[in-house]
């Protein structure tokens, strides 16, 4: 690729990149149009070239990505399901590409079908492995991530089988991340995470801003990526406290939050509004939630929609993804040096996988935290809404040891730092709207 322009070139020469057949067939040939635009194209040669150089482009800024994973998925089609219809189709876009003859074919999905069976391949590619191939996460990005640009690139306009619920539920069953994420000790980072915020090259006020408020949150929610992002707060539903709630300094000693889904929640209690309490951190206001979240929103001029929000050039604010916060931790923590982002691939020389903290590390992290301010199970379990005990309980417990190493420190007992610092504060209980609605 020179200059965002795709050039076709050899395997073998130096900077090719994978190429799809669907993508190759877009810039060579083109899929069909409606009738009216064709008859311009054929009418004027002026617009025609416009049509033909726009295909040629990148369409995003992850395109080259969207290529590369959708050209896993057409091999996979491919080797393992030459028969498919699906497969035929994607012969025939490559027939039609290198002979440039022919009627430009309709943009086709893949069946969900298809799609599931990838899913499943990626997670156990040898089946006389015992060990997963690809985590619940990676696997995401290559199936149903990889799908979904795909389809957002041309603007398809039917069902996206990515999101069919059989998709979602296996992915839902390789979700390891609580148990794979690298937790992070907040006393130590959390001050890194700052430093680092105010240092990351094009980043805007208002995007740091955002970022800091976000993490803040999740820290106190136990947030997954999706519950401040899929699942966002809205601005309308937070709630101020009433006078007699408020400081001298003209800040609320809490916010509430309301949250109406989330990834865990039964079915029954989806829609059903779950109240969080944000407190104020009177020891360092440095990583004070209340007093972030609302110099965030009083930036950015926010009055309604999600409680996060980007502001993009020319379209105004637009809500944070799933995939752009965890991009921005992602970067973000590597800036901190608390993670280390993959890198190289080539002959002889494999891809390093990227290692270190996630954006799930936040949720295990606070989880950690919780336990190591002493905090209660119930309490902990109601704030980052957990359907199962398990886990949390063994991250609380991990978090406990940490306060004991004070408490049993050789040279007496200290107090630990993060009681100086930020300290955990229950958000909501079950006599609140806890655990019967969970």
């Amino acid at each position: 690729m020179e200059d965002g322009v795709w050039i076709a070139c050899e395997g073998t020469e130096e900077g090719h990149v994978p190429d799809s057949r669907v993508h190759r067939y877009d810039r060579e040939i083109g899929f069909s149009i409606s009738a009216e635009e064709l008859e311009m194209c054929n009418r004027n040669a002026a617009i025609a070239q416009a049509e033909r150089a726009a295909r040629h482009r990148s369409k995003q800024k992850s395109h080259a990505q969207t290529v590369s994973k959708w050209a896993l998925f057409e091999r996979y089609c491919l080797e393992y399901h030459p028969d498919a219809p699906y497969t035929a189709y994607l012969v025939e876009l490559k027939r039609a590409a290198e002979d440039l003859v022919g009627e430009r074919l309709h943009f086709q999905a893949p069946p969900a079908l298809l799609v599931l069976a990838y899913t499943k391949f990626l997670r156990m590619a040898d089946p006389s492995s015992a060990r997963p191939d690809h985590k619940g996460s990676t696997i995401r990005k290559y199936a149903q991530t990889a799908v979904s640009s795909l389809l957002l690139e041309f603007s398809f306009v039917g069902s996206n089988p990515a999101m069919d619920k059989r998709v979602q539920d296996l992915l839902d069953e390789y979700d390891d991340g609580e148990e794979s994420a690298e937790a992070f000790d907040v006393e130590a980072t959390m001050p890194k995470l700052w430093t680092a915020l105010w240092a990351l090259r094009g980043w805007g006020i208002v995007k740091r801003l955002c970022a800091w408020s976000m993490l803040l949150i999740a820290m106190s929610i136990m947030a997954r990526a999706s519950c401040i992002t899929t699942f966002c707060p809205l601005i309308e539903d937070t709630r101020l406290p009433k006078a007699r709630h408020w400081d001298k300094d003209g800040l609320p000693k809490y916010i509430i939050i309301c949250m109406t889904d989330w990834k865990s929640r039964k079915k029954s209690n989806k829609g059903k509004k779950y109240y969080l309490k944000i407190h104020r951190n009177y020891l360092d206001e440095t990583y004070c939630p209340v007093t972030w979240t609302l110099i965030y929103l009083s930036y950015a001029g926010l009055e309604s929609g999600p409680l996060f929000q980007r502001l993009v050039k020319g379209k105004g604010c637009l809500p944070v993804t799933d995939t752009i916060w965890c991009g921005m931790t992602n970067h973000w923590f590597a800036k901190a040096g608390i993670r280390v982002q993959g890198g190289g691939g080539s002959e002889g020389n494999p891809r390093m996988p990227a290692s270190g903290a996630t954006n799930h590390s936040i949720r295990r992290s606070a989880a950690q935290w919780a336990g190591r301010c002493g905090a209660r199970e119930m309490d902990v379990r109601n704030a980052g809404r957990w359907r199962s005990m398990a886990i949390l309980a063994k991250y609380m417990a991990q978090g406990a040891v940490q306060r004991e190493e004070y408490e049993d420190d050789e040279e007496g007992p200290r107090e630990d730092p993060i009681f100086s610092m930020f300290v955990f504060k229950k958000v909501t209980s079950a006599s609140d709207g806890g655990l019967d609605i969970m």
